[in-house]
């Protein structure tokens, strides 16, 4: 059974380390440099704020509008490192939860595999949709061109981060529910 896992491990590998400045879905932006507005002024007419925040991001925009230049700024969210992730949420991630998390069934975060190669290593990530961010691709360009190298994700890996992606944003709240009581009645 172990080496039907590795054989497709092999097969379908996660990630390839890829150099230059195209940039598609599923590009891990490591340390990258995020602007984070911190407000306005009290006064009228005062500047906004602004700090840099250093974080491991993925790039969610579509890689066809990317690669046919169709928008100016990218889509971010973060990918904390899993076991700081899991350790700054506590008690609220206990086993069960964990496996729901690896299984995809926890909307809002979607875990990806770690990577031990040659090129170069990743632990596992969880993503974060609660925190969207955006950049300038002429910033996101400069940034992969002093970096080197970095990870992207591969297919289906990455298509089904987008979907995951998606159904987080596509969910619709309901104002009033089907009670459970009324499931165990009919």
């Amino acid at each position: 059974m172990a080496t039907d896992a590795s054989h497709l491990a092999e097969k379908f590998p996660w990630y390839d380390w890829v150099t230059g400045e195209q940039i598609e879905q599923g590009d891990l932006l490591l340390k990258y440099d995020l602007v984070m507005p911190e407000g306005y002024g009290s006064e009228p007419g005062q500047r906004a704020s602004a700090r840099l925040q250093n974080r491991d991001v993925i790039v969610l925009s579509q890689t066809c509008d990317l690669v046919h230049k169709k928008i100016e700024s990218v889509v971010l969210c973060p990918a904390h490192h899993y076991r700081e992730f899991v350790s700054a949420a506590g008690s609220d991630w206990n086993a069960r939860r964990v496996d729901d998390l690896r299984k995809g069934n926890i909307p809002g975060y979607h875990l990806l595999n770690s990577c031990e190669g040659s090129v170069g290593t990743l632990p596992l990530l969880v993503v974060d949709f609660h925190e969207i961010y955006s950049a300038p691709i002429r910033s996101i360009v400069e940034f992969v061109q002093r970096a080197g190298s970095r990870p992207r994700l591969q297919p289906p890996y990455r298509e089904h981060l987008a979907q995951a992606f998606a159904r987080f944003f596509m969910r619709v709240g309901l104002p009033v529910e089907i009670p459970k009581d009324k499931l165990a009645t009919s």
